[in-house]
């Protein structure tokens, strides 16, 4: 089996290339000129009779007709049921293709079957012991996260998405919690990150529906310029990327305080984290080890999704 776009086959050069590509190493030539290629492949889709459409995953996350593909193995549809990939219309092709509007399989979730809840429900009660009284902001930040792989249809109701940011002092949970929200959707650490430049967030949100998150940013100009980009689903453009939209949403966590930001105090979501000294240290025994903390984040990604999809759309239309 090889692929092609319809595009290529109007020209012989582009057609064999992709074709070869998809032999990998391989030989064909073609004894055609443009117009005889063109002709013969029209000639063969219409002897063909009905053909099952397939379609590339375009990104990792929902694609344009309302399904979701989170991963190779988990395909979700517009109503937020698990339906087998094998009958599903969309393919995997980036071994074979690589192209704009062509998710890559290595930016897919790993996400184990078949679901559970029980990690969830685990993943509180050890958050719970961790961050103390800033629980209720860390089951905020996790919502965020949540809410983030609705940011196109936030953007399609109401013209704007506020963005969610975390702020407190060092030491709180912020940084525990942003990495929880993102392990419940099975991203963590692959879209967790800290210290980027402004060209490279604008990339990352750029790709897929799934948010990323931005730990301790280096300044409060690159975040101030990449959040109001995000506020209002606005293009940017850069002379070696070109035009790139917003596809999904950043939750940020960070250490400086908000009358930095009161020029930008509309764009965002504030949770706030505080720091308790007297409580936390009467409280201490009760934190979990390292050890038993680090092994419920690397079994989060076999939490059930579903539920989080159907749930944060039904508030959305709402």
């Amino acid at each position: 089996m090889c692929f092609f776009t319809s595009d290529s086959s109007m020209k012989k050069d582009k057609f064999m290339q992709q074709l070869n590509h998809s032999f990998m190493d391989g030989g064909l030539t073609c004894g055609f000129n443009d117009f005889q290629l063109a002709e013969y492949v029209q000639q063969k889709i219409r002897s063909s009779g009905r053909i099952s459409k397939t379609r590339s995953v375009e990104q990792v996350g929902i694609q344009h007709d309302g399904n979701w593909v989170l991963g190779p193995n988990v395909y979700i549809n517009a109503d937020g049921y698990l339906v087998d990939p094998n009958t599903s219309q969309y393919v995997w092709i980036s071994h074979l293709y690589e192209g704009a509007g062509i998710a890559k399989a290595t930016d897919a979730s790993v996400i184990e079957l078949p679901l559970s809840t029980e990690p969830l429900k685990r993943m509180f009660e050890l958050l719970k012991l961790t961050v103390q009284h800033n629980f209720m902001p860390a089951l905020l930040l996790l919502g965020s996260c949540a809410m983030s792989l609705h940011y196109k249809t936030i953007l399609a109701k109401f013209l704007f998405c506020p963005v969610p940011i975390a702020f407190g002092d060092s030491g709180t949970g912020k940084t525990t919690a942003l990495r929880c929200g993102l392990a419940m959707l099975a991203s963590f650490p692959r879209r967790f990150y800290s210290k980027c430049s402004l060209e490279k967030y604008t990339d990352l949100c750029s790709k897929g529906t799934f948010p990323i998150a931005i730990d301790d940013p280096r300044s409060i100009s690159v975040i101030s310029e990449l959040t109001i980009s995000l506020y209002n689903g606005a293009k940017g453009s850069t002379m070696k990327r070109g035009d790139s939209k917003p596809s999904c949403m950043a939750v940020i966590s960070a250490n400086f305080t908000t009358d930095q930001q009161e020029r930008y105090i509309y764009i965002y979501i504030y949770i706030t984290f505080m720091y308790i000294s007297c409580h936390i240290t009467l409280s201490c025994a009760c934190i979990p080890s390292q050890p038993q903390y680090v092994r419920i984040i690397r079994t989060l990604p076999i939490l059930i999704v579903t539920p989080c999809i159907m749930y944060v759309s039904f508030q959305v239309h709402i």
